[in-house]
């Protein structure tokens, strides 16, 4: 593959370890709440929840958090307080990164430009950032464009703001139904981080396949 003038990357789930993170408050959640029910099932059925409320109208993400989480936690029997309901938005900055992820960023600006594409508020991923290690060169959240990802609206708002034919830009993620369709259909390239064992569907694939940034900044030859 061509060397990309951009890569840009999904955050939170590509770059910080998300899905830890957020069965850690689960597991806590589920203990205040004397809930027999395992983080896991709690995250994969809040994952449905909270995907369902992002393609709604615009809200900030800390309010789809709080809602999305007290939904989940009263279909499991639980009657969640307000510091429940916000406990993922206030955990969500001290999510650390996958362990390869700061030292591979810094081998991947070597050479080109780095962006951030994320469902996420603009304060949150302030807070995130410093712990990747590198300096972004351009950052896209679903505040600034009003919408969140599968909706074009965050990859159009980033064509605008790189400034880079959308072929010269990599774009990088875990997940295919936030990330891979929508960017391919922007004309963006793709990686696709495998940072679990999920399958892909059929008729979804990208440019390069790897099992970390480690791996990425390899097959591009940096």
């Amino acid at each position: 593959m061509k060397t990309p003038a951009w890569i840009t990357f999904d955050c939170y789930g590509t770059l910080i370890d998300w899905e830890r993170g957020a069965r850690e408050v689960f597991a806590e959640l589920a203990s205040r709440h004397h809930l027999t029910t395992s983080p896991q099932e709690i995250f994969d059925r809040w994952e449905e929840i909270q995907f369902r409320l992002i393609q709604g109208p615009y809200r900030r993400y800390r309010e789809i958090l709080r809602q999305s989480l007290c939904e989940t936690l009263r279909e499991f029997g639980a009657n969640p307080s307000e510091s429940d309901g916000d406990l993922l938005a206030d955990r969500l900055p001290t999510w650390k990164p996958f362990p390869e992820v700061p030292e591979a960023l810094k081998r991947l600006k070597s050479r080109c430009k780095l962006g951030i594409i994320s469902n996420i508020d603009n304060d949150l991923i302030d807070a995130t950032a410093p712990q990747l290690g590198v300096t972004f060169d351009a950052v896209i959240t679903a505040e600034q464009a009003q919408a969140y990802k599968p909706n074009p609206a965050p990859f159009q708002l980033a064509l605008e703001k790189l400034g880079a034919a959308p072929s010269a830009i990599l774009h990088t993620a875990f997940g295919f139904r936030y990330d891979l369709g929508p960017a391919r259909h922007a004309g963006m390239r793709t990686a696709l981080v495998r940072r679990s064992g999920q399958s892909v569907p059929d008729g979804i694939s990208a440019d390069i396949e790897v099992g970390s940034l480690e791996e990425l900044a390899e097959q591009l030859n940096f």
